[in-house]
């Protein structure tokens, strides 16, 4: 005698019963936002069947393209739902990641799988990778869509997702560390919304696994710090956000620590939202906290890949700040933009500082509209002549070529042949900064000039923002730009580890600039900590921004933690 339809075989309130006919009342069904093709929209977004033997798919948003030959970094987004709930194509799911593409200016491709439990649970890892890998087979630009084809850098990618979408973007990245990807691949980041990483009993994962031996802890994709591939992870960084009050913040938690300990090399991060539960932020988009959440999100992706607005020197009529550009060596596109005060008198001499901007030494610009920006401002207020280099760029250009680049500008503006220089400069008030990785070349630039006697008199001081430096052991982005070296007892880049020649360093001032928030944030303490006590006898100071992430003073420049 067939099952009545209304006799139940597992009841996983509140989010599905299944009836031993094999029916399935979700009860929370998901709805279809309906899809955008108006090129004008802020975002536009369209449904690609990716496996039609399975139905897999994916919804892919594009941002508003002013430029056709634009390309534009890629994120990849798996939603949550327990496994067993929700759609690429709800309302809810759409309506956060059109946000995050607005605002980000990035390409989305949201990964809509088969459910639980009607399917297998491992069906839902293994059609978010083969969906990753449809992605990913669009980085020659022959792949079948036209708009990943056409505009999707590959080369800048992040994948992440929230609950049981976070888990399993988390296996995506852990699979592609040990996968041969193609070299125009680079997965930059990972990032993790509430994410779900097991649970005391786990009543829900026992009802999709029920064939399977062993509780969720035992699962390395639930519980990956259990997993020898995790070491290889093919991501640089990876952001968590966690709730007060979400059930599965210690589990989120109990990974975070777990994966700041293990062999991984990448950067880690956590924002927690205080007062808060589960996705939140799908209840009550428009609160301060999600809008918190998102921005947070929209940084993590930016500032990791900043989309670089090249703009031409110009004259502030407001400041009377000038700044003109320079080639330095025309057969390696050497150069650099300089900036000149309004000057009081006419042989007037003011202090010089070369800046050198920051980018993980493989992005950025000293012409880029941001650069540009701060650094007008940083000329007016401090009223000194700034010499913005513009060095080589890894990796088509592997280190040390940045730190050769950054040698050879400071060599020519020592010949006062420059106008600006030889009128203004005062060549005995000379200081270096710079920001992140800048910062680290401003840092290996006063060890060369401490070394060149010519140098030595003239070298004030230096400032380092939110400095680059290691921590005592491999970095994947270093070591992949200079793969020669590990970097764990390379000065260049741990020069913690080498504290007789922090002692030797010939200028008088250093100011160590970091925010409490800021991913390099221990670094930069390790070095103030080890040139305190190296020997060294100059003025050193710290300052510390409480509540702010990397660089946060080059995206809200008119903020007043900026300002400070």
């Amino acid at each position: 005698m067939a099952s009545n339809t209304n006799e139940v075989a597992v009841d996983m309130t509140p989010f599905f019963v299944l009836y031993k006919n094999g029916t399935i009342n979700r009860l929370r069904p998901a709805d279809n936002a309906p899809l955008s093709d108006d090129p004008q929209a802020p975002v536009r977004s369209k449904d690609v069947v990716v496996h039609p033997e399975t139905g897999v798919s994916v919804r892919i948003f594009l941002p508003k393209i002013t430029d056709p030959k634009q390309k534009i970094p890629v994120v990849i987004y798996i939603h949550g739902g327990a496994f067993c709930m929700g759609s690429a194509r709800s309302s809810t799911f759409h309506s956060f990641i059109s946000s995050v593409v607005e605002k980000a200016n990035f390409i989305a491709v949201s990964v809509d799988y088969r459910l639980a439990p009607e399917n297998p649970f491992d069906t839902t890892y293994d059609d978010s990778w083969a969906a990753f890998q449809w992605i990913i087979s669009h980085a020659n630009g022959k792949g079948p869509d036209s708009w990943l084809n056409d505009h999707a850098d590959f080369a800048k990618l992040f994948i992440g997702g929230e609950s049981a979408g976070a888990n399993i973007a988390n296996d995506v990245v852990v699979r592609a560390g040990v996968t041969d990807l193609d070299s125009k691949i680079k997965i930059l980041g990972l990032y993790l919304v509430h994410p779900y990483f097991g649970i005391e009993n786990d009543q829900l994962y026992k009802a999709l696994n029920p064939t399977r031996n062993g509780g969720c802890f035992e699962d390395p994709r639930v519980n990956p710090l259990i997993d020898p591939r995790l070491k290889l992870m093919a991501c640089k960084k990876a952001l968590f956000f966690v709730a007060e009050k979400d059930p599965l913040k210690e589990g989120a938690m109990n990974y975070y620590e777990g994966l700041k300990k293990s062999e991984w090399n990448g950067e880690i991060e956590v924002m927690e939202t205080k007062g808060e539960g589960h996705c939140f932020h799908f209840f009550n988009p428009k609160s301060e906290k999600a809008a918190e959440l998102v921005n947070k999100l929209v940084d993590f992706l930016k500032q990791e890949y900043q989309q670089i607005k090249l703009v031409p020197p110009s004259n502030d009529p407001k400041t009377g700040v000038q700044s003109k550009d320079v080639t330095i060596l025309p057969q390696k596109n050497v150069s650099a933009r300089l900036y000149l005060p309004k000057i009081s008198r006419k042989n007037q001499k003011i202090p010089l500082l070369f800046y050198i901007h920051g980018g993980g030494f493989c992005t950025q610009s000293a012409f880029s509209s941001m650069y540009d920006s701060y650094l007008h401002k940083l000329t007016s207020e401090a009223n000194v002549i700034i010499v913005s280099i513009d060095y080589r760029l890894a990796p088509e250009h592997l280190i040390p070529a940045c730190y050769d680049d950054s040698w050879a500008v400071l060599n020519w503006a020592a010949q006062g042949t420059e106008p600006w220089l030889k009128i203004h400069a005062n060549f005995a008030r000379v200081f270096l900064a710079g920001d992140s990785a800048g910062a680290n070349i401003a840092h290996n630039l006063m060890v060369r000039a401490s070394e060149e006697s010519h140098f030595v008199a003239s070298l004030v001081g230096m400032a380092l923002i939110d400095p680059y430096f290691g921590n005592g052991k491999p970095d994947s982005l270093w070591t992949y730009l200079c793969p020669k070296s590990n970097g764990i007892n390379d000065s260049r880049f741990n020069p913690a580890a080498h504290r007789s020649m922090l002692s030797e360093l010939k200028c008088s001032k250093v100011l160590v600039c970091t925010a409490g928030k800021d991913f390099l944030r221990d670094r930069a303490w390790t070095y103030y900590e080890t040139l305190k006590k190296s020997g060294w006898k100059g003025q050193l100071g710290i300052k510390e921004i409480e509540g702010e992430g990397h660089v946060f003073h080059l995206f809200n420049q008119t903020s007043e933690k900026a300002k400070a």
